[in-house]
């Protein structure tokens, strides 16, 4: 008689996509960096922006080139990562599908000291001085990882696959800016949430690009912003208010807001078992003005659904460490206690926990 194979955890290839430009100094070191905190399976793809076509655009080139690998890591060109950061990242999001960024230290020293971020939010309208940007990102309010509004802190993880499936979003972004709403805001309505992973990362904080940026970049940036306006707003009426609200301090020689790569991205969204109001509900954060946001901000804010971890949906054992919910028909146990008490090794943070034996299980 046959022996019956153990089921084996999910196996793939870890693409991490890092987009730079001429200029960058910082190179060498991340790459170094990325590679240690991967597996040796894993690939790198350094893709270098030679026409300016900004980060976003370069990135989709190494997610295209990256055809092999089942999950991608985009990466900033100026970052080191913890330990195996990138690796743990990656089996999550493998298991999980989730879109994953990792808890991140920003600062000017590029190193692990200060405070650590933990993802982010999005708010209806930003004014920040004298800029305004419609849906745009923020850290997050919260001092521990989970489930979130959008990730942020240069470092995301995501399947391939659910990239392609909701419409290529980055290819639709011609200039700087608006990676973290883009791929968030497709996550949701795609049906997963955005999450902050306990696996550490720095990011050089930086008051200025190494490099001259041109009029045309900029241009670009606005444009970005414009294009997921169009992309992600279905309903008519917040489109225009969105874009109303944009184009009040938009310069002159922006270009046009749709693009074929734009068109692609929103009919992929309108496809998708979530939609934009719910979305704008249950998500989105109200305006909010030089960092403060309205009176009744707080209010609106808490009467909102919890931002659900694609996980916790999941009646399991949960990790007190990460707090991430297991499946316990999947999650490993290393030791059986006399009471019945089973202790695991949490697969996203690597740290021991007793799950409780209960008589009906």
């Amino acid at each position: 008689m046959a022996k019956k194979k153990k089921a084996s955890s999910p196996r793939g290839k870890l693409g991490i996509v890092c987009a730079w430009r001429k200029g960058e100094t910082d190179l060498s070191a991340t790459l170094e960096s990325a590679g240690a905190s991967a597996t040796k399976t894993s690939r790198i793809y350094a893709v270098e922006d030679t026409d300016a076509q900004g980060p976003a655009r370069t990135r989709h080139r190494g997610i295209g080139a990256a055809a092999d690998c089942d999950v991608i890591a985009i990466i900033d060109s100026h970052m080191r990562f913890r330990g195996k950061s990138l690796a743990a990242m990656a089996r999550h999001v493998r298991t999980s599908g989730a879109l994953a960024c990792a808890t991140v230290y920003h600062n000017g020293n590029c190193s692990f000291t200060g405070g650590a971020y933990h993802g982010g939010r999005i708010v209806y309208r930003a004014k920040d001085g004298n800029q305004k940007n419609a849906l745009a990102v923020k850290w997050s309010r919260e001092s521990t990882p989970g489930a979130r509004g959008a990730v942020i802190g240069a470092c995301y993880v995501f399947p391939r696959a659910w990239y392609y499936k909701a419409g290529q979003p980055l290819a639709a972004l011609p200039g700087w800016g608006c990676d973290e709403e883009s791929l968030s805001i497709s996550a949701w309505l795609s049906g997963i949430a955005a999450e902050c992973l306990p696996h550490e990362c720095a990011h050089l904080y930086r008051d200025r690009a190494p490099w001259t940026v041109t009029r045309a970049e900029h241009a670009n940036a606005h444009a970005s912003r414009m294009a997921l306006i169009h992309a992600v707003a279905s309903e008519i009426n917040a489109r225009r208010e969105l874009e109303s609200w944009q184009r009040s301090w938009v310069p002159e020689g922006v270009p046009p807001c749709t693009s074929a790569e734009g068109e692609r991205w929103r009919k992929a969204l309108l496809k998708m078992p979530r939609k934009w109001r719910d979305w704008l509900r249950e998500v989105c954060e109200p305006d909010e003005i030089d960092g403060a946001q309205a009176e009744n901000a707080e209010e609106k804010n808490a009467k909102r659904r919890p931002i659900q971890n694609p996980t916790s949906n999941i009646h399991g054992a949960k990790c007190p460490h990460c707090q991430a919910i297991h499946d316990p028909k999947k999650l490993k146990v290393t030791h059986t206690y006399a009471n019945g008490n089973r202790r695991h090794k949490c697969p996203i943070c690597e740290n021991n926990f007793i799950s409780m034996f209960h008589a009906t299980e």
